[in-house]
């Protein structure tokens, strides 16, 4: 068994080990999902590691890197192993060997989210020393349901907008986002997202941002002073007519984000499966 970085592998082989190691997971992917998912999380191949068998992944860590909440942080875009390959050790001895690496390189943090039914990887990730810093709940709906029956404000008027708007509204937000839907993680992948922004006059009071490809809301947030009055549902019911799917996604709303689980609820989105934010420091 050899372990090496993956910057000379090509994406071909990269999406097939990523394919088999998931085919048994609540989640499926498509080749060009997994894709636009590696952009928006920066996978960077020469940090990310692989375990070979006469030339073949069948053990994998993919990760991003870059800025995360001020910090240079490494994220575990995926860790999977093919079936015939379990139960050997293989990821956590990824993850011992990638450690100094992205240390070496200059990251402060690893980052990762997990499944909370997934038991099998919380162990694994926390005996490599991965603590829980973040519970998220995880919602879908279907597009013809979200929405109908809320009311939206007259007073706002909903327009297109750019990416660098989303740094100075993004305080909006009561919470950080996750990796995968932080500023940084959008500003990656802006080419396939739509934005758009509520106005009341002159003064933004909302935003949200969505892939139309498919149905994934990556933030929607509303100035706090605003609130309660259907600006959130202006927004999603705009939204929704340049999503091109039925089914919408809204992941990892901090569990605590009593407004936003509300919303989401009363516009007709349910629970879907929550997840742990694990972390590790990796500072010497």
């Amino acid at each position: 068994m050899e372990i090496r970085n993956l910057s000379d592998i090509s994406y071909d082989c990269i999406i097939c080990a990523f394919q088999e190691a998931f085919s048994d997971y609540a989640v499926s992917f498509s080749s060009d999902g997994i894709m636009a998912m590696f952009k928006r999380r920066g996978f960077t191949p020469q940090l990310s590691f692989g375990a070979f068998q006469d030339g073949k992944i069948v053990s994998f860590l993919f990760n991003g890197t870059g800025l995360y909440d001020g910090t240079f942080t490494a994220y575990d875009c995926g860790t999977g192993t093919i079936p015939a390959f379990r139960g050997r050790g293989l990821a956590g001895t990824l993850f011992e060997h990638a450690v100094p690496l992205l240390r070496e390189a200059g990251m402060k943090r690893y980052l990762l989210e997990v499944l909370k039914s997934n038991t099998t990887a919380i162990n694994i990730y926390s005996k490599a020393g991965f603590e829980t810093i973040a519970e998220y709940e995880c919602f879908t709906g279907n597009k013809n349901m979200i929405a109908r029956s809320n009311k939206t404000n007259k007073y706002v008027e909903i327009h297109g907008c750019v990416k660098d708007l989303l740094y100075c509204l993004s305080h909006f937000c009561d919470f950080t986002p996750s990796w995968q839907n932080s500023v940084e993680s959008i500003a990656r992948g802006f080419d396939r997202l739509i934005m758009r922004i509520a106005m009341m006059g002159d003064k933004p009071v909302g935003y949200i941002v969505a892939d139309p490809s498919t149905g994934d809301i990556s933030q929607i947030a509303v100035d706090p002073a605003h609130r309660r009055c259907g600006i959130a549902t202006a927004l999603l019911r705009d939204m929704l007519q340049s999503i091109k799917i039925d089914t919408l996604k809204v992941l990892n709303i901090d569990r605590h984000s009593t407004p936003m689980i509300e919303f989401l609820n009363a516009t007709g989105f349910c629970k879907g499966l929550p997840q742990y934010a694990m972390s590790k420091s990796i500072i010497c």
